[in-house]
């Protein structure tokens, strides 16, 4: 499903890789981040979820740039072919060339690509699968596939392919993935015993391919003469490190910006480099293994404060003795022979340790909390990178807004939904001091689900906020920190669906126009560019200025002292005896007191306490079913 989404930019592209088989109860939809991106370079492993099970396949065999089938072996006919996964036996390969990708599955064919191919103003894309599973291990690679790129060369050819896509900026992620395999496959400290199923802990021997501990059955293959499992750990971070300095390239072109991250998401096996394997056994006890605990030794010709020997010579005693090697353009360190010192790597969680029993398979090293390293740099002086690089421990979602920064964006919102936003209301004109409902509808007229959708729908001017109802999500008048934000929130809206907010205010103006422009904040496309203006006039009809219905019931109304400090005393004439309202609004017509009152005929009096109000202007008003006392203004101080 993931992979038919990789290439996939909308719901139609989505299902039609399945045709009349989809279900979306099954197959769900193309989720909405994905939705009108298309991904320009994908590199790496996994033409298992691309190529069908039974069905054979033409992009199942592995070619060289010009077409060529590669062999196991210079000049043999054992074709290397992937083997594909998918159950429904769609080639999905077959789809993605068909959509503007160029396919290839070799180092030789990746090298060789012609770069100019990409232009911003093309469709054209690149796909490169080179192992039905994950990539090889760069010790496993160099021995057993090298046709299979490094995690270097992959890097340069996505950077150049992007750079020729998008000359505006791109965003590439690149990971080291293996790492990780190798840590939980604790290599060269855990390994299994000869019937393959049972693990043992060994302190450092020639080591069997890691992947092997996942293997629950089959033949046992032989170890690897002279190759450990450090052998293993060293070159796959060096090829992590390789990949890293082609993305360093960038820093040196100072015609465009650049911003490089490097980290993980955890730790894993609790690694740690414990000393150096000494077949001289020099420590007598069996082990065979130094440890720097202590200073390494060496001869005094390099001066007996000389932290590091000049030279790997006779004298240096605990130093690595390892030399380098070229493997395809690139450096590799091995040791100077089968007896020489090599670097011992530690676990600190393997299943032995750590009671997950002595079974292979499942994950035998564990994730564990220790903090991670990340690092930054940046050809802006630091700008960035220094959010980062010195700043001692960070969590995770530090980097978020840095990256935010860096790409200048002030949204993260990615798709940008088709919406209607609609005048409903049905009230055509108003009273003072009446009730009046503003009524505003959005449509999702998208193929998509829309979520998080806002839509600002502040009060008129002079109008006083009673209550809001919405057929779905909710309207506030105030948000975080007691702000005034009038937001109408609504978390989801199906496909042609349509959600109603009727908002309810109090009209405190006796002339002129009841006005508002509900606007939605969610980027969309709406035809009116998301925006409705409402107005409604003011009625000739009300009966008097104060009215709803007939005269006010309450005449000479006062409140004292006025500035009030912390009590405020209400007195008045009711020519009505039964329940009413007492109403506070502030000053931005939000009601922050509402209470019962009970009004006898004649003189009525009654006290509030304003201590805790914030200075500034309030409105006090009197109401009953069908009436409402004049407005008197009241200062806090």
């Amino acid at each position: 499903i993931i992979s038919a989404q990789y290439v996939s930019k909308s719901q139609v592209e989505y299902a039609g890789v399945f045709g009349a088989t989809y279900d979306s109860t099954k197959l769900w939809v193309l989720p909405q981040p994905k939705v009108g991106v298309e991904i320009d370079v994908i590199l790496g492993g996994g033409s298992r979820h691309f190529l069908p099970r039974t069905l054979a396949s033409a992009n199942a065999i592995i070619r060289d740039a010009a077409g060529n089938a590669i062999t196991k072996t210079t000049g043999g006919t054992d074709t290397v072919k992937m083997a594909g996964r998918r159950a429904d036996n769609i080639d999905l390969i077959a789809t993605a060339k068909n959509r503007g990708y160029t396919y290839v599955n070799s180092r030789d064919a990746l090298k060789n690509l012609d770069v100019t191919q990409f232009t911003a103003s093309n469709n054209n894309k690149l796909l490169g699968l080179f192992n039905a599973d994950h990539v090889n291990y760069e010790q496993d690679r160099q021995l057993d596939a090298p046709w299979e790129p490094t995690l270097a060369e992959m890097t340069e050819i996505a950077i150049k392919v992007l750079q020729a896509k998008s000359p505006k900026g791109f965003f590439l992620m690149v990971e080291g993935g293996r790492i990780d395999h190798l840590e939980h496959a604790n290599a060269g400290g855990v390994t299994f015993s000869s019937d393959t199923t049972k693990l043992v802990l060994e302190y450092d021997r020639e080591s069997r391919s890691p992947d092997l501990l996942y293997a629950k059955t089959g033949a046992l293959v032989p170890r690897r003469t002279g190759i450990y499992g450090s052998d293993y750990l060293i070159k796959e971070v060096m090829a992590f490190d390789y990949a890293i300095e082609k993305g360093r390239a960038l820093l040196s072109d100072r015609s465009s910006a650049t911003l490089i991250f490097s980290t993980s998401d955890h730790e894993c096996g609790g690694t740690a480099i414990v000393g150096l394997h000494d077949e001289d056994d020099a420590q007598k006890n069996g082990t065979k293994v130094r440890t720097y605990a202590k200073t390494p030794t060496q001869d005094t010709t390099f001066g007996v404060n000389n932290p590091r020997p000049v030279g790997l010579t006779p004298g240096a005693k605990w130093f690595p003795d390892y030399e380098m090697y070229d493997f395809q353009g690139y450096k590799w360190p091995r040791p100077v022979s089968a007896t020489g010192r090599r670097i011992v790597v530690s676990y600190g969680s393997n299943p032995l340790a750590n009671g997950n029993g002595t079974n292979v398979g499942a994950t035998p090293g564990n994730h564990t909390p220790q903090d991670i390293f990340v690092g930054a740099d940046d050809n802006l002086g630091g700008s960035f990178a220094s959010r980062v690089t010195g700043q001692g421990l960070l969590d995770n979602t530090d980097l978020t807004p840095i990256m935010k920064d860096f790409l200048g964006l002030t949204t993260f919102q990615l798709w940008t939904p088709k919406l209607a936003i609609l005048n409903t209301t049905t009230d055509q004109n108003y009273c003072r001091f009446g009730y009046t409902t503003i009524k505003v509808t959005v449509r999702n007229d998208d193929a998509y689900t829309a979520e998080n959708l806002e839509i600002n729908v502040p009060l008129p001017a002079n109008t006083a906020f009673n209550s809001a109802q919405a057929s779905v999500g909710s309207y506030s008048s105030y948000c975080a920190g007691n702000v005034l934000c009038q937001k109408w929130v609504i978390p989801s809206l199906a496909v042609g669906a349509s959600a109603e907010l009727s908002l309810r205010v109090f009209a405190l103006a006796n002339s002129g126009n009841m006005t508002t422009t509900a606007t939605i904040l969610t980027e969309n496309t709406a035809a009116n560019g998301g925006k409705v203006t409402i107005n409604i006039p003011h009625s000739a009809n009300c009966g008097g200025n104060n009215l709803i219905v007939g005269a006010s019931n309450v005449s000479d109304l006062k409140a004292f002292p006025n500035p009030t400090n912390d009590k405020l005393n209400i007195e008045m004439d009711s020519k009505w005896e039964g329940k009413g309202t007492l109403n506070i609004y502030d000053s931005k017509g939000s009601v922050i007191l509402s209470k019962p009152v009970d009004l006898f005929k004649g003189f009525n009096s009654f006290n509030l306490e304003t201590s805790k109000w914030i200075n500034g202007n309030y409105y006090l008003i009197i109401q009953g079913n069908d009436w409402a006392s004049e407005v008197q203004t009241i200062v806090k101080m």
